[in-house]
C-alpha cells in the first residue's frame, strides 16, 4: 500500500492519510486482489497449483499446464483474506510448520480424518473451518502463557446430565 501526503477529512472523525492501494475495484463495485499475491501466499503454504485454485474456485491451469494469470473478485477475495489471516495467527501465535499442519492427519480436527488442506478444499465453509480452528488455538495458548488469568471452570459434563447441581425450585 502507498500512503500519499493528501489528506482527507471524513464527516465523522478527524483527518486521514488518503490510501492509494494496488487493490483495484472490480466491475462489481468490490476489491480484487492480485493473483501474484495469492500465489505467493500458495508457494509459502507449499500448496500444489491445482489444489491452491480449488481452494479459490479459480480458472484451471493453462493448457501448457501453468499457473493462471487472473484477479480474485468477490467471493474470492473473502477466501482470500481468511487464507491470510490463518497465515498470520498460524506463524504469530503459534509457531511451527504451516506446511507440516496443513497436511498433517494425525491431529484430525475434521470429519474423515482429513487434514486442514483437505478439508478446507472439500468442504463449503472448510476456510472458515480452518480459521475458527487456528484463531481458537491461538487464543489457548496465549491464555495459557499468560498463566495468571482468571481461571476458568468446565461445567461437568456427569452433572448435566444426571441432573446433579440443579437448584431446586
Amino acid at each position: 500500500m502507498i500512503y500519499t501526503a493528501a489528506r482527507t477529512t471524513r464527516p465523522e472523525g478527524p483527518s486521514t492519510l488518503k490510501r492509494h492501494s494496488s487493490n483495484r475495484r472490480s466491475e462489481t463495485g468490490g476489491k480484487s486482489v492480485t493473483g501474484a499475491a495469492f500465489w505467493a501466499l500458495m508457494d509459502r503454504w507449499g500448496v500444489a497449483d491445482t489444489d491452491a485454485l480449488r481452494l479459490i474456485g479459480g480458472p484451471p491451469l493453462t493448457a501448457k499446464g501453468t499457473r493462471p494469470r487472473f484477479r480474485l473478485t468477490g467471493g474470492q477475495v473473502s477466501v482470500f483474506q481468511q487464507l491470510r489471516t490463518i497465515d498470520r495467527l498460524y506463524s504469530d501465535a503459534l509457531g511451527g510448520d504451516i506446511r507440516t499442519w496443513l497436511t498433517d492427519r494425525s491431529e484430525a480436527h475434521f470429519r474423515g480424518g482429513r487434514s486442514a488442506l483437505a478439508h478446507m478444499i472439500a468442504a463449503p465453509e472448510g476456510v472458515a473451518d480452518v480459521l475458527h480452528l487456528v484463531a481458537r488455538q491461538a487464543f489457548r495458548r496465549s491464555v495459557s502463557a499468560a498463566g495468571d488469568g482468571p481461571a476458568v471452570e468446565r461445567p461437568d459434563a456427569t452433572a448435566k446430565s444426571t441432573g446433579a447441581g440443579r437448584r431446586k425450585r
